[in-house]
């Protein structure tokens, strides 16, 4: 078999796994990487909500900076390399987001899913032994479903309020943030409004 690259989130992962020889120890022949978390995100706000509001897709994913953009090219480069590639970034939604951001540079049939709950010698062998062929596509979609949302309600609602406050620095909106403060508005009004009958 050829090379083998695996692929986690943290390079402090890839520290500790090096470090304890986990995979020397399984008799595992594999390089590491990390992409240290989101390679790829939506364009800045300056560039507008960067969303197709008929679709509700992204009209285009980049590199988040130039240091994720320079990751990138490593990892390409060694994917290229690699007849095999295991992406065991986190076993969460974001984590499987990540593993999207670089499963579309692999080639058909090359790429490999694990999921490491635990950086231990028996965790990451149970990652390896249940790989998939393929990613949570569902967890995909969700982070892709959040990071929308978040531009286009922290796009439209952060102008609105630049607009009306323009004297005010530092102001924004946001998916979480503006209703939490209408939950806290309303409950103020509540208090406000309260009259006591004894």
């Amino acid at each position: 078999m050829g090379k083998t690259l695996i692929i986690l989130e943290s390079p402090n992962k890839v520290k500790q796994i090096k470090e304890h020889k986990y995979l020397e120890n399984l008799g595992f022949d594999a390089d590491l990487m990390a992409t240290a978390g989101h390679i790829l995100d939506l364009p800045p706000m300056k560039d507008g909500a960067c969303v197709d509001t008929s679709t509700f897709q992204p009209e285009r994913m980049d590199p988040k900076d130039d240091q994720a953009a320079a990751r990138l090219e490593r990892l390409k480069t060694s994917m290229e390399a690699a007849e095999r590639v295991i992406v065991a970034t986190d076993p969460d939604r974001e984590g499987e987001a990540i593993a999207a951001e670089v499963w579309q540079f692999l080639k058909p049939g090359q790429g490999r899913r694990a999921l490491f709950h635990e950086i231990t010698e028996n965790g990451i062998k149970a990652g390896l032994d249940a790989m998939t062929p393929d990613l949570n596509r569902h967890s995909v979609e969700a982070d892709l479903t959040r990071r929308v949302i978040d531009r286009l309600a922290g796009w439209h609602a952060t102008n609105v309020l630049f607009q009306k406050l323009r004297n005010h620095k530092g102001i924004s909106a946001g998916r979480l943030q503006s209703p939490a403060l209408r939950l806290v508005v309303e409950r103020f009004r509540e208090y406000e409004s309260f009259k006591s009958k004894s």
